[in-house]
This record gives structure tokens, sequence and C-alpha cells, in this order.
């Protein structure tokens, strides 16, 4: 009979080379050192920003979000596309009610 914890330790194995395989297919490329360094091409910063490579296309001819231009090519930061993502947070009704208070407050002014 065979040791239960080799066979855990074999089908581990299986499971991590199917991974690999699979990530492979989707990343045919080894990640370069540029991404390793924070910048991104068109497929990396789209699957980054969660968009398709139409709109991100999009973005970047309306110049709605940060970029480098090197030829043909374009690229981005992680961590610029990172803060521009964050730049567009919504008001909660809360802080809203808050500032629409402390204003008052200020002012003097009772409605």
């Amino acid at each position: 009979m065979e040791n239960p914890f080799e066979q855990i330790i074999e089908k581990l194995n299986t499971i991590e080379k199917l991974v690999k395989e699979m990530h492979l297919q989707k990343y045919p490329f080894p990640e370069s050192a540029a991404a390793q360094n924070g910048v991104l091409n068109m497929d990396q910063a789209a699957e980054f920003l969660s968009i398709s490579k139409s709109a991100l296309y999009k973005y970047t001819s309306e110049k709605r979000l940060p970029y480098y231009h090197t030829g043909k090519r374009i690229y981005f930061k992680t961590a610029e596309l990172a803060e521009w993502l964050t730049k567009h947070r919504i008001t909660t009704r809360k802080e809203i009610d808050k500032e629409a208070t402390d204003y008052i407050i200020r002012k003097g002014r009772i409605v």
C-alpha cells in the first residue's frame, strides 16, 4: 500500500504542472523586466484596469489617463494607473451631508 502523503504530493505536483501550463497558454512570454519595474504594455494595462483593450485605446486617444508613447508602442506606469483609478472616488451621502452641515455652521446661516 502506497503512503497517502506520497499520493497527496504526487497529486499536488500534477496540479502545479497543469496550472503552469494554463499560465503559459495565457501568457506565452515570461514577464518582462519592464513589467517587473512597474511598466506595462497595452495588454497588461488592460488586465490591470480590468477593461478591454479597445476601451484602453479610447482612453488614451481621449487623453483620459496617463501613458507614454514610444514609436508605435504605448506604455503605462502601474503607480500612475493606480492613482488614476483612485481619483474617481464617489462621495458618500454621509460625507455630502457633513459638508453641507459644516458649510451652514461656517456661514452662520440656517435655511
